[in-house]
């Protein structure tokens, strides 16, 4: 604790604070803090860290997130401005962009302003961190079948202060898997290459392709191999985890579903959805979103459920209530049901449609930040319907799909054009 009145107005006082350990001095750390001494108050504004910035170290390769924190602002409002390099780059709570420097450092600069005058400001210096450097991959065999023959694919010899690496692997846009070390086994679609992204600790990632050439599976065989087999039964692949007694189709898939699910929420509890649109797993996130279509239109083609049932589950959507606690209850309510083929129809569209709304939830972000389904291979389809519009009216649309985004032009039909003319012309 400093006595008040110890400093001197218009100083600038430097403190050091250094710790070490009792049995190793030589390993410490050292923190740097500049304080200048005014006459009129300011407001305390600090940069907190929130992705792609920690021990002040930045990937050129992802967004830096910054955020404002005023420990004195109180309710009034404030208006921020951001300077990355000397130049004001924005002006909201937030910072999130690519830093592009040639130089290995680069300077953020954050003053906020009150509306009684009152300012403060922070400055954070951030380092350049292009992530793991040299190293070579490689992957044994080189050559084999569609599906059946496992892959292990090696990386060595990267170098990073930042460790460990770890190393992910993708046929495509597809993940793989992930190690540490060399003891993934990938089993491959048909491809000439493994991509191998190399991160270190902070997620600065590099990336390498690894040659192999694997044939297409001529005859799918009705008893897979043992080593195959063994691969889809083992954990953390294992099918048979997915599989109940006469399980269905549908029901098979919205198992799959509920996995990831379970994956996203863990993602958001642990406030690190962010990672969502970051490499590793930006291109998981986005077959998530080709996922959510495909489940969407099944749900569509799937017969309704008993009439309570889909009145209760609609009402709850559009008053915001849909939880976890409301979908047990209307599963506990059909699980009572003495009809056999009413209970099966509403249980296998309960399932499919809760999980397809929880995965749309948990792909808002991303979707925010403009990701789309990976539509290399498969269209968008756009159901029309048609409606009859008035002059000088609005008109609110809802769609059941926030994925897309849809324009209308207005075109005059080809009768109300003849009709048109007809009236130019009288």
């Amino acid at each position: 604790m400093i006595p008040a009145y110890s400093f001197k107005s218009g100083c600038s006082y430097i403190f050091r604070l250094l710790l070490s350990e009792d049995d190793n001095p030589n390993r410490g750390s050292l923190k740097v803090q500049t304080i200048t001494m005014t006459d009129y108050r300011m407001l305390h504004v600090t940069i907190e860290c929130l992705f792609n910035c920690a021990m002040n170290l930045f990937s050129p390769f992802s967004n830096v997130r910054l955020t404002a924190r005023c420990a004195n602002c109180g309710t009034q409002k404030v208006r921020y401005q951001w300077y990355v390099g000397g130049q004001l780059t924005l002006t909201s709570k937030d910072l999130n962009l690519y830093i592009r420097t040639v130089a290995n450092s680069s300077i953020v600069q954050l003053i906020v302003t009150a509306q009684d005058g009152w300012f403060g400001q922070d400055i954070k210096y951030l380092t350049k961190n292009s992530g793991p450097t040299i190293g070579k991959c490689f992957v044994n065999p080189t050559t084999g079948q569609e599906a059946l023959t496992p892959f292990f694919p090696c990386c060595k010899d990267f170098d990073t202060k930042n460790n460990p690496i770890e190393y992910w692997y993708y046929a495509g846009h597809v993940l793989l898997d992930s190690c540490y070390d060399c003891s993934c086994e990938v089993h491959l679609p048909v491809t000439n290459f493994i991509k191998v992204l190399v991160c270190d600790s902070f997620q600065a990632c590099r990336t390498n392709l690894i040659k192999v050439k694997v044939t297409a599976l001529q005859n799918v065989p009705a008893q897979p191999p043992d080593v195959l087999w063994k691969y889809i039964t083992d954990s953390p692949h294992n099918i048979l985890n997915l599989v109940e007694e006469d399980t269905k189709e549908q029901d098979l898939l919205a198992n799959v579903v509920q996995l990831m699910n379970n994956n996203f929420q863990r993602l958001y509890h642990n406030d690190m959805i962010y990672l969502l649109i970051e490499q590793p797993l930006i291109h998981v996130t986005q077959a998530c979103v080709t996922v959510y279509h495909m489940m969407n239109h099944m749900c569509k083609q799937t017969p309704q459920p008993a009439q309570s049932i889909y009145d209760q589950y609609h009402r709850a959507l559009k008053s915001g209530k849909l939880v976890q606690a409301f979908f047990d209850k209307l599963l506990a309510e059909i699980n009572n049901f003495d009809d056999e083929q009413d209970k099966f129809r509403s249980l296998t569209w309960l399932k499919s449609t809760w999980e397809t709304q929880r995965l749309f939830s948990y792909l808002r972000y991303a979707h925010k930040h403009g990701l789309q389904a990976d539509t290399s291979e498969e269209g968008v389809a756009l159901e029309i319907q048609c409606f009859s519009f008035e002059r000088d009216q609005s008109y609110k649309i809802d769609t059941s799909d926030s994925m897309h985004r849809v324009f209308f032009l207005f075109r005059p039909s080809e009768g109300s054009k003849r009709k048109q003319q007809g009236l130019h012309m009288s």
